[in-house]
């Protein structure tokens, strides 16, 4: 005789329910998003100068997808999302009031949505939830609140406030209109016109910002902003010999010595972040100019796929080996241009270097010693590197 299985019990029932409706919750977060910045731009709660609509629409879908993360499980615990929007909010600027009618409109819409997903069967399932709902907001909002309040007070005793908040213009507007330009320069105190050096470092660097950035930081005309998951450093470039390649040598760093005009600061912040996206990860402080190559070789494949990285495809028919010191001969020459110099890097003799210029030429059509073959040789050779680099097969 067979056991029948015992029939769900009536909690049992109602989690399933519950979870269900959470369920479709999650599928409906980009409705949730759109209905979210439609009216939070009808409301006019943030200045979009300040709070790019990038950054709202990305805090949108976190805090919904936490919302629904801790209705499921039962949680209410600290947010671990709420101290960066907290402290975010408060360095661009937002009033703590507007805040706070953001996450309240958070859960106005969040209740709509899922009383338009039960009704008319599972009324019943959401409201034995609410008070659970408005337990989780609750603590969300306790924890930003405290976030923001905390930060401000930072930024009170702190005479970068101002400068912060005219740094988030310059790097979020969306038209830096002149303008605009003009006032974000008043405000931190420098010439629009002026020639300016940059260093990023990528956000999760702490002790290198710690240790090498905070000192700078305390010196006039320095600036720092947290931008795309990069701290950016810049300060107008007043003296022939800049100290911060030398300084920052060791720290997986991006640094370009002359931008001109302040207009550019944000165009060459997002160029080097484009540019790093193509290239090997970083192991100490990067030129650009050791970066173009890998942008360019990104460029080339975006425009046809498949036709510029298909000149190196015939040197995988050499042995390892022979590959090994065709490819150290050709970079070697890439490098210094002198075959004389190449032999004495290869330990080999100049025909020898000459015979594996032909032997390359021979297997992908590449002049090594015609300039214009020589940059594309350059561009490719540089995107098979950072392909191999970020762990996908290269192709060569």
């Amino acid at each position: 005789m067979t056991d029948t299985p015992a029939a769900p019990s009536t909690s049992e029932s109602q989690d399933e329910a519950w979870l269900a409706l959470l369920d479709e919750m999650q599928l409906r977060v980009p409705d949730f998003v759109d209905r979210f910045l439609a009216e939070l731009r009808e409301g006019a709660l943030y200045d979009p100068e300040s709070v790019p609509p990038a950054d709202l629409e990305h805090a949108a879908e976190e805090t919904v997808l936490m919302f629904i993360e801790r209705l499921r499980t039962g949680q209410i615990t600290r947010v671990d999302s709420a101290e960066p929007l907290g402290r975010r909010r408060a360095r661009q600027g937002v009033p703590l009031e507007r805040l706070m009618q953001a996450i309240r409109l958070d859960l106005r819409i969040m209740w709509q949505i899922l009383l338009d997903i039960a009704h008319p069967d599972r009324t019943d399932v959401l409201v034995r939830h609410v008070e659970q709902l408005i337990a989780v907001v609750d603590a969300y909002v306790a924890d930003v609140q405290q976030a923001f309040l905390r930060e401000v007070a930072i930024l009170q005793r702190d005479s970068r406030l101002v400068t912060e908040q005219h740094l988030s213009k310059l790097f979020n507007a969306q038209s830096l209109t002149p303008v605009l330009l003009d006032a974000v320069a008043a405000g931190i105190g420098v010439d629009s016109k002026e020639r300016f050096e940059m260093l990023m470092l990528p956000g999760d660097s702490s002790e290198v910002r710690g240790s090498k950035v905070d000192p700078w930081l305390a010196k006039p005309h320095v600036f720092a902003y947290m931008y795309r998951g990069w701290l950016v450093l810049f300060r107008p470039h007043d003296v022939p010999l800049s100290t911060w390649p030398k300084e920052f040598a060791p720290a997986p760093s991006i640094y370009i010595d002359a931008i001109d005009g302040l207009d550019r600061v944000p165009n060459a912040a997002r160029a080097l972040i484009d540019l790093h996206a193509s290239a090997p990860p970083l192991t100490g402080l990067t030129h650009v100019e050791n970066l173009w190559m890998f942008g360019a070789a990104n460029y080339l494949e975006t425009l046809l796929p498949g036709h510029f990285s298909s000149i190196l495809e015939s040197l995988s028919q050499l042995g390892e080996d022979d590959q090994e010191r065709l490819l150290r001969t050709v970079r070697a020459y890439l490098n210094t241009g002198s075959v004389k110099v190449t032999a004495q890097q290869v330990d080999c003799h100049r025909n020898t270097v000459i015979n594996r210029f032909r032997l390359f030429q021979s297997h992908t059509g590449l002049d090594i010693t015609v300039p214009a073959q020589a940059a594309l040789a350059i561009v490719l050779l540089s995107g098979a590197d950072a392909v191999g680099a970020r762990g996908v097969a290269a192709p060569l």
